[in-house]
């Protein structure tokens, strides 16, 4: 790996000169998106955790490329190069990799600067899509109109909130004015107000999957409607990131929800 790294820093070399050639900013992309990636590659097997001569030689390839996309002085120290272009230490973003990869994909406790990861507090990956088009029938049971008109009986408000580092959940069962259930979670303060509206609203459509009544749900959280009633999974491009229809719904908690309304309908 060193070796062909060498090779590859002698090629950008040679085709960014001083004055000439690639610019500062095609170097720095071509460390970030080659140099690097090729470094990290399998970083979850040989960084967790990394040794001392290892994280020396990580500093020693990455101050060639450093050198280069900053064109500084060859006395210059790394750490000032790495403070310069933002860049962090590559021993620390290869232990970042590793303990994410152990954490998100592989479910594993990690510890990285003596914090504790415990894959349980992090929401497991979804398939794209998990449900066959030809069952997907929530389009006309979930509506987006904004317009507020309870049914007779029952009703169930949901709402999720976040409040500095405080995150919760909750959901009200109405009959007219009189209030029959009530239903509330704290959450931990690294969940976001979306987890924190989508989980109320899972917990009352569970609810309510429980009685031979029809109920209405009621969400002010217009994203998580559209992530409920999409069978898209698929993350927004970049043209349409301020389209609240193309919101990535790879959660786990959407789905979660899809099954419960699918399984409410056949019965």
């Amino acid at each position: 790996m060193k070796t062909k790294l060498t090779h590859l820093h002698q090629k950008i070399t040679r085709i960014a000169g001083t004055n000439w050639g690639l610019n500062k900013d095609l170097r720095r992309r071509l460390y970030k998106t080659v140099a690097e990636r090729m470094i990290l590659h399998g970083a979850a097997a040989s960084a967790y955790p990394l040794s001392a001569k290892q994280s020396r030689l990580l500093n020693s390839i990455q101050r060639k490329f450093l050198l280069n996309i900053t064109v500084a002085y060859s006395t210059t120290p790394t750490a000032a190069l790495q403070v310069i272009e933002g860049i962090l230490p590559l021993h620390i973003k290869a232990e970042q990799e590793a303990v994410y990869v152990r954490t998100a994909k592989l479910r594993k406790t990690s510890n990285y600067n003596n914090i504790n990861f415990n894959p349980n507090n992090y929401e497991d990956g979804t398939t794209s899509t998990k449900f066959h088009p030809a069952i997907f029938q929530l389009e006309d049971r979930i509506s987006l109109k904004k317009q507020f008109l309870p049914v007779p009986g029952l009703n169930i408000y949901t709402d999720g909130s976040k409040i500095e580092d405080k995150t919760g959940s909750a959901f009200c069962v109405m009959e007219e004015d009189t209030t029959k259930y009530e239903w509330m979670a704290q959450l931990s303060p690294f969940n976001t107000v979306f987890q924190a509206e989508l989980l109320a609203i899972q917990e009352a459509c569970l609810w309510a999957s429980k009685t031979n009544q029809q109920i209405k749900v009621w969400s002010d959280s217009e994203s998580s409607l559209h992530s409920i009633a999409s069978i898209d999974t698929k993350s927004p491009s970049e043209s349409s990131l301020h389209s609240i229809a193309s919101i990535d719904t790879k959660s786990p908690i959407a789905q979660q929800t899809q099954e419960i309304l699918l399984r409410v309908s056949t019965h």
